[in-house]
Parts: C-alpha cells; structure tokens; sequence
C-alpha cells in the first residue's frame, strides 16, 4: 500500500470537508497503520505517520465495553489534522528492531536485501575485533568500507539513513587510515 503524510492529510481534509464518512477515514487508516505493522515500518515516509495511523484506525469501530473497544474521537483527528496542517507541534520516539527473519519473509523486497545487511555485520564484526585488539583499519574492515563506499543510498528507508550514519561514524573513527584504506 503506497502512502504517507501527504496522503493521510488528504483523507482527514476529505472528511472534515465532508467528502467521506467516518468509516472511509477509518477503515483506510486501518489498512495503512496493519501495512506499517507488516513490515511498512522501514519506510521512513510511512514511519512518520505512525502515530496518527494508530491512532485513527479505530476511529470507526463501535465502542464496546465488554471487548475493551474503544474508537478514536471527533477530537482526536481534528488534533491528527492540526498537526499534519502545522498548526500543532509534535514529537515521537519509535524504537524499531528489524530482525534477520524479516529478510527471510521477505525476500525479493528491495528494502530487505540480505546481502546488503551482512556488509554491515562483517563490518560491526571488524570494528569490535579492531577495539579489542586496538588495532588500526585490517584488510576485512577495508573492504568492508570499500564496499560501503560504493552502496546506492536513497534515504528512503531507517536502513538507509542508519547506514550513512555507520558510513560516517567509522569515516570519523578511521579518520587517518580511511582514504589510503580505501582507495587501494
């Protein structure tokens, strides 16, 4: 499913402009926060999103006290819609893991490319050796690095945007060895 911040202030100005009901609002943000719970996360469009989404997908179930059921109110997605308007500030923290398994499930997905993971571990693997032993860049971590050099990144998932984060943090550890070391 394809959509982000853009798309969602789309919907909540529909409904509010009375264009759709409560329950396409609903059912839509139900569909959108179920794709980022499957995996959706790692795209950093669809990340920030995540808290109106959780918020939203419940806004039309009928409450039910028995089954602790409880939807989203009127209120709840004016504040939804006043932040995505910039009209409120908001912060939130998300802790995100992406397990090994994920790249099983889902291969063939270009967010979860195997290959491109074990760089980073080979490397992680390095550079916790290279501390221990206090020992300058060896010829695994340089090839490594070349290999990292040499990766498309788009910035468009968490990966992304923490491997350039790797990418520079060993670039500033390794500072004195890193351009001989990768360039031979």
């Amino acid at each position: 499913m394809e959509f982000d911040a853009k798309a969602l202030k789309e919907k909540l100005n529909c409904y509010f402009n009375g264009e759709i009901s409560q329950g396409d609002v609903g059912e839509w943000a139900n569909k959108a926060y179920y794709d980022i719970l499957k995996g959706g996360y790692i795209e950093t469009e669809k990340i920030v999103i995540y808290p109106f989404l959780k918020t939203i997908s419940t806004f039309h179930v009928e409450e039910n006290d028995k089954e602790d059921v409880f939807p989203c109110s009127e209120e709840d997605v004016k504040k939804v819609g006043d932040i995505l308007n910039g009209v409120i500030d908001f912060e939130f923290d998300v802790e995100i893991s992406v397990p090994f398994q994920v790249y099983n499930m889902f291969k063939g997905k270009q967010y979860y490319d195997a290959k491109r993971r074990e760089i980073f571990v080979k490397l992680r693997s390095e550079i916790i050796q290279c501390f221990e032993q206090r020992c300058k860049i060896s010829n695994e971590m340089a090839v490594q690095l070349n290999k990292i050099i040499h990766i498309d990144s788009q910035n468009r998932t968490i990966q992304d945007i923490l491997e350039n984060h790797i990418f520079l943090l060993v670039k500033n550890l390794f500072r004195e060895n890193f351009i001989d070391t990768c360039h031979e």
